[in-house]
């Protein structure tokens, strides 16, 4: 019998990661990913150890052979994982609910090529829609296998990604976005995301919140820890008055992704933008998905993407996370919009 098992088990949890270090690990040990994964299941956002009457937050998952020897965890065949959050739904009316980003699909090596993957993600699906039944519920992923997902229902959605260099000197003034504005930031963000939603009937997407930015930054200070890199973990962005831009480091990347950047016109955008690349110094580069730029006052402007190349950047690069989205309970395709990187898991 093959069955999913929900886990929060801690040594079950250590067992996958041993396993799974080789795909996510990066320049991590072993022992240095378990401990940033741990950090990060404790952390609001994902909670693996909250309350069962909490929805939101991560589920962990194990896919268990019971033919197999139960002993040492031998058993466990395959493994995922989904972070719940809330979500916005627009047919005539402004929805609420509830959206699941999976992650961490893995199989372990000696149980690859034999269907265990396809198999899960089967029964993972069908858990989702058990779990979630509001009409315009969605999962959501970020594929690094291609379109394999389309065939549980998952439907792609290419968000290319720009390029800029750092070092760049400027005379702008710009101040820090910190743990005591970063609530006004992201009200802001959730306001325009609702504007871009209600513009697009039959559109959908997650609802941003400060935990899930928090969450990015905690993994910044860790890795800066690990490598003994210089980083203020109360600096989570610029602004420029009200526009401003958000940060993910990765450290082992030597880059630094703008995950929500929000402005009102190309002007302030270029701003924003050219005073990252002077703050930014401490890496090499800066990654933007392209809806994070091409957005001004809740409007789609293509034209935006020019400001990069005028600052010496490059756009139209491949995405390695290949976005892909399947509504639980409907068979039509909606659009995505919001898109960007800070609702990557």
């Amino acid at each position: 019998m093959l069955l999913l098992e929900r886990i929060t088990d801690f040594e079950v949890l250590r067992y996958v990661l041993s396993h799974n270090h080789c795909a996510w690990g990066g320049k991590l040990g072993v022992e240095e990913y378990i401990e940033r994964e741990r950090l990060n299941y404790t952390h609001r956002f994902c909670d693996l150890w909250r309350d069962d009457t909490v929805v939101n937050g991560t589920y962990y998952w194990v896919f268990r052979d019971t033919a197999l020897p139960s002993e040492k965890f031998e058993d466990i065949v395959c493994a995922c994982e989904f972070v719940v959050r809330d979500s916005y739904y627009f047919d005539k009316s402004l929805y609420g609910g509830k959206c699941a980003a999976i992650g961490s699909v893995y199989t372990l090596e000696q149980h690859r090529k034999k269907g265990y993957a396809t198999k899960m993600m089967e029964q993972l699906v069908e858990k989702m829609k058990d779990l979630f039944r509001g009409e315009y519920d969605f999962s959501f992923l970020y594929s690094e296998v291609g379109e394999y997902y389309s065939r549980f229902g998952f439907q792609s959605y290419h968000v290319p990604v720009a390029l800029l260099g750092t070092g760049k000197k400027t005379e702008i003034p710009y101040s820090y976005v910190t743990e005591e504005n970063l609530p006004k930031f992201i009200d802001q963000y959730d306001a325009k995301v609702r504007r871009m939603v209600q513009a697009s009937p039959g559109s959908v997407a997650v609802k941003p919140s400060v935990e899930n930015i928090e969450w990015f930054q905690n993994r910044s200070i860790h890795l800066a820890k690990l490598q003994k890199r210089e980083f203020n973990g109360n600096r989570f962005g610029i602004h420029i008055g009200s526009a401003f831009a958000l940060w993910y480091y990765e450290f082992g990347e030597d880059q630094v992704t703008l995950i929500m950047l929000d402005a009102e016109t190309p002007d302030q955008t270029r701003k924003l933008l050219e005073c990252c690349m002077a703050e930014c110094s401490a890496v090499k580069k800066i990654k933007i998905w392209h809806d994070e730029l091409v957005y001004h006052a809740g409007e789609k402007d293509e034209a935006a993407l020019e400001l990069v190349t005028e600052l010496g950047g490059s756009v139209g690069h491949k995405n390695d996370s290949l976005s892909a989205l399947c509504m639980l309970h409907s068979s039509t395709q909606p659009a995505w919009v919001a898109n960007g990187k800070w609702a990557w898991y």
